[in-house]
This record gives structure tokens, sequence and C-alpha cells, in this order.
């Protein structure tokens, strides 16, 4: 679908206030949301097979309001390979709760452009997965800031490579390292990780 963002419509507190009640299911009285509502979206939720966040675009119009807590831990961007915490940037299990059935998921952990990203740590990031056995497939995206200058998975890749396939076989999970060009940003390129189930 089009993007919320690339529309000029302007998420007001209350909006996202309802956005993290329905998530949540804490609902109460004072937004008084209908019934009607609450069932279209469960319905919705249930019926969902394929599931796209992006970290940056979290951080960028959700992070104020907290809302992204709600999807990902403790968002943090940085512009170099400095070490996050450990739950920094990570998906929570809340995910695979409020899509039960998702059979495909897709994460974008960096800018538009590569500048900035959003690196967590990998082993944390399996024991999450690994808690749903819902999902088929699981692609993380990293755009790279330039050519020469491959992206933060590149890195973990080529640094942890043997172990993160050992680790994820001992799961009867597979992956690998991929590139393709940044369908976001024409003459780029991005690099990401492909989980599947064997």
């Amino acid at each position: 679908g089009a993007s919320l963002f690339e529309s000029n419509i302007k998420l007001q507190k209350t909006d996202t206030q309802i956005i993290k009640t329905i998530v949540s299911e804490a609902y109460s009285d004072q937004y008084n949301i209908d019934q009607y509502v609450i069932n279209c979206w469960n319905a919705y939720r249930q019926k969902k097979k394929t599931i796209v966040i992006n970290l940056n675009y979290l951080f960028l119009h959700f992070h104020t309001e907290r809302v992204d807590e709600l999807i990902v831990h403790s968002l943090q961007r940085t512009e170099d390979d400095l070490e996050v915490h450990r739950d920094s940037n990570m998906i929570t299990d809340n995910v695979f709760k409020v899509f039960p059935n998702v059979e495909s998921l897709i994460i974008y952990t960096t800018s538009m452009a590569g500048k900035y990203s959003y690196q967590f740590d990998w082993n944390r990031f399996v024991e999450i997965i690994c808690m749903s056995s819902s999902w088929k497939q699981i692609k993380v995206i990293s755009m790279r800031y330039n050519d020469d200058a491959p992206s933060w998975l590149f890195y973990l890749w080529e640094s942890n490579r043997k172990n993160m396939k050992t680790k994820l076989a001992q799961k009867h999970l597979s992956v690998c390292l991929k590139q393709a060009k940044n369908t976001l940003l024409a003459g780029s390129v991005s690099d990401f990780l492909l989980l599947t189930r064997n």
C-alpha cells in the first residue's frame, strides 16, 4: 500500500494513543473505540501474512509518542559500527502475538540511503524469532551508504558466517546473505539476510 508518510498525513497525539490502545488491547472508555473497529482490527491481524517493519520510519514518526515500543525495544540510531545494547532495535515477541499467523517478516534496518543504521544483537534476534512457529521467511535488509561501504549486515555476516549458520541449523533454519538493487533509491545497493525454515 501507499506510505502514510509520502501522503503528507500528520498523525495527531490522539491518533497514536488509539494505535497504542488497539495494538496492546488495553481498551478503556477514554477513547471510546467502536466495537466494529476492534472487530476489524482483530480480523485483520489474524489474516495478515506479511509484516514489514521499517525501523527508520518508526524512529522518525513514532518514537516521540513511544508507539515504537509496541514493536521494538529502545530504538538506537547510529552512523558507525559502535556496539549497541543487547535489546536495542530488537523486535519484541509482541509482533508474533499480535500477528499470530504471519508467514513473512521484512525488517529494514537502515535509513533509505543507508546513512543511519539500527543494528541489533544477532543472538538475541534468533531467540526472539524462534518464539514463533508461524513464519516461513524473514528478510533483514540494510542499505549501503555507498558502494565502497558495505552495510553493517555485510560485516556481521563476514565475521560470523560459520557460527550463524551452525546455530540456525540446530534450530532447523537456514540463512544466507544476498545483494540487490535498492528499490527505494535508484543506483544504490542493499544487503539482506534471508532466513528460511528447512
